[in-house]
């Protein structure tokens, strides 16, 4: 079974700086939602996945995301990598060592949630022979976000800044499917980011997009943050 032969992160070491305004000494996969840390409504949809371990990545204020999530969550065993400096996400990424490596890796951003269906997205991933599949969420106004275009058969063909379109859209979701052998190809030691510095390189060498139908949430602003408040997490 394919989830036998996942690794899974969660991307969990941001400073959350447009968030301090409301939340000055908390990390931000901690922040409140809906009476509890944000952090947890990913845990639950692993759990629910019936994934047995995860890999949190850790950076501004580590310990106190170990001190609230712990070791264990439900069926869930927890383990730790910590940032001694910012990595970015992709630094982040290559940073972490599991006890087993596996051919695959599902990586989830610590500040945003979607609800995506993990056997759909495996299997386009496998039938597309991706090298990396990033989930899509098509939304109204993709100016708060940076926007992803796509070809034919799904392929992303390019990835727009920030405020560069007001008009309905395809945006990053925050969740990646990747060959564990791509991982493994990045450069050991170095900070960059995956959005801005490594996925465009990924162009025309096996990446592809999952459209989710579902709303995705993200916790990066006040206004998103609020938003999440009024968000139906599950089904």
């Amino acid at each position: 079974m394919f989830k036998e032969n996942l690794n899974v992160i969660i991307l969990a070491g941001g400073f959350g700086s447009r968030l301090k305004t409301l939340f000055p000494n908390i990390p931000k996969p901690l922040v409140p939602v809906q009476g509890k840390p944000f952090i947890f409504y990913i845990l639950e949809q692993l759990n629910n996945f019936c994934i047995k371990n995860v890999t949190i990545s850790t950076g501004y204020l580590s310990s106190k995301i170990q001190e609230t999530v712990g070791n264990n969550y439900k069926n869930l065993k927890i383990f730790y990598s910590h940032e001694k400096t910012p990595m970015g996400t992709g630094g982040a990424i290559k940073l972490v060592k599991f006890k087993k490596q596996k051919d695959f890796c599902l990586v989830l951003n610590g500040d945003s949630f979607v609800n995506f269906n993990l056997n759909k997205l495996f299997s386009e991933h496998k039938k597309k022979k991706s090298n990396i599949t990033i989930i899509l969420n098509k939304i109204k106004k993709r100016s708060s976000f940076g926007s992803v275009s796509l070809g034919s058969n799904k392929k992303i063909i390019s990835f727009s800044e920030k405020k560069q379109s007001k008009e309905e859209g395809y945006v990053n979701a925050g969740v990646y499917l990747f060959n564990s052998s791509v991982i493994e190809s990045m450069e050991s030691g170095k900070c960059f980011s995956l959005e801005i510095d490594f996925f465009p390189k990924q162009i025309g060498l096996g990446l592809n997009g999952f459209k989710c139908i579902e709303q995705f949430i993200d916790i990066g602003t006040p206004i998103s943050f609020y938003k999440a408040n009024e968000y139906k997490f599950f089904n």
